[in-house]
């Protein structure tokens, strides 16, 4: 009977967890594309700016 209510336990634990694991995974694998392309617009963003910066700096120093 305890063994029962052990494995029941184990069960009601483990299931929830599990469920939670694969949907994040499922998720990751789908988001990750999207996640992908949006950091490496950000990132060209950030070189473009830095780029019209370092070339303000240029125009003002001559």
């Amino acid at each position: 009977m305890f063994n029962f209510i052990l494995s029941g336990l184990r069960m009601f634990v483990f299931t929830p967890v599990m469920f939670v694991l694969a949907v994040l995974g499922i998720l990751i694998c789908i988001f990750q594309d999207v996640v992908l392309f949006i950091a490496k617009t950000i990132w060209n963003l950030i070189k473009a700016k830095q780029k019209k910066d370092n070339s303000n700096k240029a125009v003002h120093l001559t």
